[in-house]
């Protein structure tokens, strides 16, 4: 079945399931830090709010920008700020840096998925619009994944291992989805 996908196609969906997967994963574990410290529940909301904040405010522009730079050059802008994002809390894990965390992973992810989206809608000029439609389905399926694997993963780790291990684990899922930005993103429509 793979092999009749579009050839950026796969590439795409695995970016988008390894970004993601930082995304939930972190969203998770920051949220059980947050609580594990002693922070009131609504510091758990304004963690999870700063996820969304930058997002909120400059979707319409990145759409803007995706479409003057080009998908590709986008998407490594995006994939370095989920790596920062991811990073972070493994070589400093503390209540400010969920805040940075939250935002730089939202915003870059942000980032990442709108100029993913953008090429899935761009990899064949020629599809039939039920081609197209299969190919944002194949693509939704990697962020379906994520949205279970990264928090599921994630409470493992935490509970095996503690909140760093998680953090580390989701930070190094974050580098593959950089790897794959650097290698298979080259010539994107």
């Amino acid at each position: 079945v793979l092999r009749s996908l579009p050839p950026f196609l796969p590439a795409l969906i695995l970016i988008n399931l390894t970004g993601h997967m930082a995304l939930s994963g972190g969203r998770l574990t920051g949220s059980l830090f947050v609580l594990a410290n002693g922070q009131p529940e609504a510091m758990v909301g304004l963690f999870m709010a700063m996820y969304s904040v930058i997002p909120v405010m400059t979707s319409l522009a990145v759409g803007r920008w995706v479409d003057r730079a080009g998908s590709a050059r986008v998407m490594r802008v995006g994939i370095g700020l989920v790596l920062v994002g991811a990073w972070l809390p493994v070589l400093w894990l503390t209540l400010p840096t969920m805040l940075v965390l939250a935002m730089t992973l939202g915003f870059g992810f942000n980032i990442l998925s709108v100029a993913a989206q953008h090429s899935v809608g761009h990899l064949d000029p020629l599809a039939t619009p039920a081609k197209r439609l299969a190919q944002f389905g194949w693509f939704a399926l990697g962020h379906s994944a994520s949205s279970a694997l990264g928090p599921f993963i994630a409470g493992l780790l935490i509970d095996h291992l503690g909140f760093r291990a998680a953090f580390a684990a989701l930070a190094v899922v974050s580098s593959i989805a950089a790897f794959l930005v650097a290698t298979r993103t080259r010539g994107l429509p």
